[in-house]
C-alpha cells in the first residue's frame, strides 16, 4: 500500500466505502519498511454486476517511494481510480495495469486531470475484465 518507512501506526490511515462510512482494518498482513499489505471488511458483499462500488484509502506520511499498488482478490468488470494532490506538487502520475494471466504491463491513459482549487485531481478508467490476480500500480 504506501512506501514509506513510517510503521503502521504512524500513516493514520483511514479508509472509506462509497457512502463514506469508514471501514475497519480487519488484517494487518504484512507491515515493513516500504511495504504494507491489509485486509478491509466491507460494509456489504461485493457480487457480480454491482455497479457504484468503491473504496477511498486516505494517509498521511511522507514517501521515499511515490507509488500505490492495488492487487485483485476479486473480478471485476470496470476499474476507476482518482488520485488527488495539491497543485502546486509537480507531479506527473501514471496508472499501469498488469495482466497476470498474459504476463503484460499495460500503461492505462488518464480519462481526465481536473484542477479545482488548491487540489488536482487525476481519473483513470479501465472498462476491460480485470481478473484474480491482476494488479494496478500508480506512479507519481
Amino acid at each position: 500500500m504506501a512506501n514509506s518507512e513510517e510503521e503502521f501506526h504512524s500513516l493514520h490511515l483511514k479508509i472509506y466505502d462509497e457512502n463514506d462510512k469508514e471501514l475497519d482494518i480487519t488484517k494487518i498482513v504484512s507491515s515493513t519498511p516500504f511495504n504494507k499489505k491489509i485486509n478491509v471488511k466491507l460494509t456489504r458483499p461485493i457480487f457480480p454486476g454491482d455497479k457504484g462500488r468503491s473504496i477511498k484509502l486516505m494517509y498521511d506520511s511522507p514517501l521515499t517511494k511515490n507509488t500505490f499498488e492495488n492487487f485483485f482478490l476479486n473480478d471485476t468488470g470496470n476499474f476507476e481510480l482518482n488520485f488527488s494532490h495539491y497543485s502546486n506538487l509537480d507531479y506527473t502520475p501514471s496508472l499501469f495495469y498488469f495482466d497476470n494471466r498474459q504476463g503484460a504491463k499495460n500503461l492505462i491513459e488518464p480519462s481526465s486531470k481536473i484542477t479545482k482549487g488548491v487540489f488536482t485531481n487525476h481519473k483513470w478508467e479501465k472498462t476491460e475484465e480485470i481478473h484474480i490476480g491482476d494488479s494496478l500500480r500508480l506512479n507519481w
